[in-house]
């Protein structure tokens, strides 16, 4: 069934989805063409699939501002971060083959050199902490961003070796940073002697049927326009220097085999691409603090939680040359989502992406973790100021900080947007309120206590007076 939802909407395809059904992606299309003219973007692809088939692709408004043509669903677009998922099932699928280890340290290697580790004799930094953002990286410098040469990987982290100086050690924290992609995709081509991006490209995108998705900047050509935060002022070709952070070019509609892939647990049109254990691996945090006290919400390879109305979605987003992107999917619907738009509007996507998620999961009823009664003095004992402990740019920025208190019996987190009851599920693990599962995990290291969340990174500097 293809039909035409809203006079700006050029092209909605509709797959093997009842009347009634048909009605509500309409509906969902026309309210986000709303959100898109309102913002003045020129154009918004949306697709929702499930683990056999696409459900529903849509484009709305245009390609670009100067040669309007209507968007199509399969129009060709970057990724952006979207990329490190694809990252994330390289290294999956090089470790099944036994070429390398994720716990494999860098100077096993031979790479520990693009990195200064001060930790390094007690904390090396490893495969999986790179892919993870836990090695203690900060993000790219300006040079880094704003370099225009593409360069193979290997001579790449030439440019700016500095960045990579560890702020805190290996092993502890996620903070995002682009340079781990670059840094573990550069060791696997010294240690294995293979272009990584070839690799990807023959081993883990043409056997799940993404034909047309490439690193190559010859795509150029194709792609629909990117504009900056006005929706109007053109964004260039962007030559990243990692191109395994973010450098994927694809048809919109091919993200649709990632999606189900990992809907169907590693089975993808009837053949077993990775096992089971192997997408939980890719979807849960393995290497920080918190994930080793056994908090299993965080960011995983390539691949990261989020909680929306009571529950739990998996997935990625990214920018890339004006273009901002989401993907995730939720198993207790059993449906996936992309949702993308070709302006750097930040705002304009998170109403559209919110959007989607409410139809994702509209008619379910959330299932919320209980929470589990602890002694008072336990609690208490969690109380204090904590302080920024991690920062993802370089700034002279003061870090940030918060209180956690005792209120009414209640463990609660104070911050400058208002407070919020910790709900207990554990002794060391904690969801808020709307929360439906614990993402929250107090850690004492070394004698310091660590709070580690969806909101950052914390180290306690101050304990105060509970609060009666």
């Amino acid at each position: 069934m293809v039909r035409c939802c809203a006079a700006a909407v050029f092209f909605c395809a509709i797959l093997s989805a009842s009347p009634a059904l048909s009605d509500s992606f309409a509906e969902l299309t026309d309210d986000l063409d709303r959100l898109r003219q309102e913002a003045g973007v020129a154009g918004a692809l949306v697709m929702i699939v499930d683990k056999d088939r696409i459900r529903h692709a849509a484009g709305l408004g245009i390609t670009r501002w100067d040669q309007p043509e209507p968007l199509q669903p399969d129009a060709w677009v970057r990724i952006g971060s979207i990329t490190k998922a694809f990252v994330g099932m390289s290294f999956v699928r090089l470790e099944a083959e036994g070429k390398l280890s994720l716990t494999a340290p860098l100077i096993s290697l031979d790479a520990d050199r693009w990195v200064q580790n001060a930790w390094a004799e007690q904390h090396p930094v490893t495969l999986a902490q790179l892919l993870e953002h836990s090695a203690g990286l900060t993000d790219l410098v300006r040079e880094e961003w704003d370099h225009k040469t593409p360069l193979p990987l290997i001579d790449a982290l030439n440019v700016a070796p500095e960045s990579r100086r560890l702020k805190w050690p290996p092993g502890v924290h996620s903070s995002y940073s682009n340079s781990g992609a670059g840094v573990a995709a550069a060791a696997m081509e010294k240690h294995l002697k293979q272009d990584f991006e070839r690799y990807l490209t023959e081993q883990v995108l043409r056997p799940l049927g993404m034909a047309k998705a490439t690193f190559s900047a010859d795509a150029k050509p194709q792609l629909i326009g990117g504009y900056d935060r006005d929706g109007r002022t053109p964004i260039r070709y962007w030559h990243m220097l990692y191109r395994p952070f973010g450098g994927l070019n694809l048809p919109f509609t091919e993200l649709s085999r990632w999606l189900r892939l990992m809907l169907g647990e590693g089975i993808l049109d009837g053949e077993r691409h990775y096992t089971v254990d192997q997408i939980q691996r890719m979807e849960n945090p393995g290497t920080t603090a918190a994930a080793r006290s056994g908090l299993a919400f965080g960011y995983g390879l390539g691949n990261y939680h989020q909680a929306h109305r009571g529950f739990v979605f998996h997935g990625h987003g990214g920018d890339a040359d004006g273009y901002l992107t989401h993907c995730a999917y939720n198993r207790d619907s059993g449906l996936g989502f992309c949702v993308l738009i070709n302006a750097f509007q930040g705002s304009t996507l998170r109403a559209m992406r919110r959007r989607v998620m409410d139809f994702v999961v509209d008619g379910l009823t959330p299932s919320y973790q209980p929470g589990v009664p602890q002694p008072m003095a336990h609690l208490e004992s969690l109380t204090g100021r904590y302080s920024q402990a991690t920062q993802r740019f370089p700034s002279s920025t003061a870090p940030s900080s918060l209180e956690v208190t005792m209120r009414d019996g209640r463990l609660m987190l104070v911050r400058s947007g208002g407070e919020q009851h910790l709900v207990p599920v554990s002794p060391w693990h904690f969801r808020r309120r709307f929360e439906p599962v614990a993402t929250t995990a107090f850690i004492s290291v070394g004698g310091a206590m660590l709070l580690q969340g969806p909101f950052g990174n914390f180290e306690r500097t101050q304990e105060v007076q509970p609060q009666q």
